[in-house]
């Protein structure tokens, strides 16, 4: 389950202030913690204001605002958020910082956490009231069983990726075989054809199908690391960004090199949450 959490929450992991227990205990879910990168300069100054009042030295302060930077495991840019956030600001006439985290729990399908009771009571008996949960009901969400979110990538694509991979694999195999007693390296005569197959495959696909069809070939290799299907999505999600970000291509080599447990990743997928194939198109 995604959570958005807001500067108000994310304050009380640096000082003591009440409820930070249950603040703190949201960092035990730290890969299901998201937030609009608002919140590195709304912590910032806070902390600001509480080294003027001398209820915070100048060296915490810059801890904290390091620290806020890692803590959350995605952190969102706020442009793509700013004309939603302005909307809710204006139906409920409350301040447009608020609103850039409402807007983005609400494109991320996510829920806001926050400890503003002014904005909770700002929501309630509107529509957005679905999207918060006050950091005193933290509890109920966390034990809450919630449902995956859907596969954005199309059988099709998985299906095609899986059978070049395969194609790939066993060419390499015969190829192996052929040349086990020869001096030529096995990797000059490898099977090009369907490698640059499978390598189009991944380049041509989103962001986002690239990170499920990483996660999907990490949960099929059954490694206890990958044991649990969200937290798996979530790291691949954070590698793709990181790969992307650092204009990274060879990292398409890598996602491709996992296109072989495809078919063992979906096949484990379906078995624990079925339903997430209902609407799956081919």
């Amino acid at each position: 389950m995604k959570l958005i959490v807001d500067a108000s929450v994310a304050i009380k992991w640096f000082v003591r202030e009440t409820q930070q227990e249950q603040a703190l205990r949201l960092l035990t879910r730290r890969d299901d913690l998201e937030a609009p990168d608002i919140i590195i300069a709304e912590v910032a100054n806070v902390t600001w204001k509480k080294c003027l009042r001398g209820e915070m030295a100048a060296e915490q302060a810059k801890a904290a605002t390091i620290a806020i930077q890692q803590f959350p495991a995605r952190l969102h840019p706020i442009a793509p958020f700013a004309e939603r956030a302005l909307e809710m600001a204006l139906s409920l006439k409350h301040p447009i910082y608020d609103c850039l985290y409402l807007a983005c729990a609400e494109a991320n399908g996510a829920t806001l956490v926050t400890a503003d009771q002014r904005l909770c009571k700002a929501l309630k008996g509107t529509e957005f009231e679905k999207l918060i949960c006050h950091l005193d009901r933290v509890d109920t969400l966390e034990v809450a069983t919630e449902q995956p979110e859907k596969l954005k990538i199309s059988l099709q694509k998985l299906e095609s990726l899986s059978d070049a991979a395969k194609k790939h694999h066993a060419a390499d195999d015969n190829i192996s075989k052929r040349f086990e007693t020869s001096f030529v390296p096995v990797s000059v005569v490898s099977d090009s054809v369907n490698f640059h197959r499978k390598r189009k495959i991944v380049s041509d696909l989103s962001l986002s199908e690239k990170a499920e069809v990483l996660a999907l070939g990490w949960y099929g290799t059954g490694y206890e690391e990958h044991s649990d299907w969200q937290k798996t999505l979530h790291k691949a999600r954070r590698q793709i960004e990181y790969a992307d970000k650092n204009n990274d291509p060879s990292f398409d080599n890598y996602i491709s090199g996992y296109a072989i447990e495809i078919e063992k990743g979906l096949e484990r997928l379906q078995q624990e949450y079925p339903s997430l194939f209902l609407d799956l198109k081919k």
